[in-house]
Order: structure tokens, then C-alpha cells, then sequence
């Protein structure tokens, strides 16, 4: 029996082998990064975002909403963890789910509404950053005043 496990493994170990493509390591490859970037418009990724964070945070907050329950509608905090007892009724059980999910769902909304209001800020600073500024005096007769520095195109007025 040993026997054929260890053949059964070899090929197993050794197919991977003998199957497998070459990796493409040259320079031109582009970065895996790059090509997510390129692929996929910013409201597909701020869904995905969106979707992760209401996903993933819903065993933590359904965690917390168990003892916040708990200790709001029994007096007591019980364990949530423990299978030994009954705690909850069935329709406790479907509150504290309901409770977590529309937590979750406000839980990623946010985020969305952060993430999308932070990106539309840095376009707006992005796009005021390379403005040309011109400096024009005033008076007419003050301009001779004034000495003149050009630097990368934008004229500038040094006192």
C-alpha cells in the first residue's frame, strides 16, 4: 500500500513538472498591476471595493451585533460562540442577521462614497497643479519694478 502511494505521488510531484508552461521574464512583459490598472475602469474596481468590504466585515460586525443584542434586549452578555446553549430564539437570530447585513451594506456605502470623493479630490489638484501663473502688475508704471524669472514656461514676479 506504501508502495503505491509513493508512485501515486511521484507522478503526482513529477507531472507538474513535465506539464508546466514557461514563465515570460523578459523585460517588455508588463507588470501584473499595470495590466489590472489598464483593464478595468475606476467604477469597476470601486464596486469590487465595495463589495469586499461589505463582505468581509460582515463575521465581525455579526459578531459584535450578537453581544450588542444581547446585552440590549436580555440584560446579559452571553456567549455567541457557544454551541452547548440555546441563547437566541429563531427570530432573534434572523434580527442579528438582518442588523449585521444592513451594517455591512452602510459599511461599504461609506467606503465607496470615501474612496470616490478622495479620487475626484486628487483629480481636481492634479489638474490645478499645472496651471500657468502670470503675475500682472497693477500699475503700468511699477512694471518696471519688478524683475522677471521665467522658469519652465510660467512667468513669475521675483520683489
Amino acid at each position: 500500500m506504501k508502495k503505491i502511494a509513493f508512485l501515486v505521488l511521484f507522478f503526482f510531484i513529477f507531472s507538474q513538472f513535465s506539464f508546466s508552461e514557461e514563465a515570460d521574464i523578459s523585460q517588455n512583459a508588463p507588470s501584473s498591476e499595470r495590466v489590472l490598472e489598464d483593464d478595468f475602469p475606476p467604477w469597476a474596481k470601486d464596486l469590487r471595493r465595495t463589495e469586499i468590504i461589505t463582505l468581509g466585515s460582515l463575521p465581525f460586525v455579526t459578531l459584535w451585533t450578537t453581544i450588542a443584542y444581547s446585552l440590549a434586549v436580555y440584560g446579559q452578555m452571553t456567549n455567541p460562540i457557544d454551541k452547548s446553549s440555546s441563547n437566541f430564539t429563531e427570530d432573534d437570530q434572523w434580527r442579528i442577521i438582518g442588523i449585521s447585513l444592513g451594517a455591512c451594506t452602510v459599511l461599504g456605502i461609506t467606503d465607496l462614497f470615501i474612496s470616490i470623493m478622495n479620487r475626484h479630490s486628487r483629480e481636481m489638484r492634479e489638474r490645478n497643479a499645472y496651471r500657468e501663473i502670470k503675475v500682472i502688475p497693477l500699475i503700468p508704471e511699477a512694471e518696471k519694478d519688478y524683475n522677471y524669472l521665467e522658469i519652465e514656461g510660467v512667468e513669475s514676479a521675483v520683489f
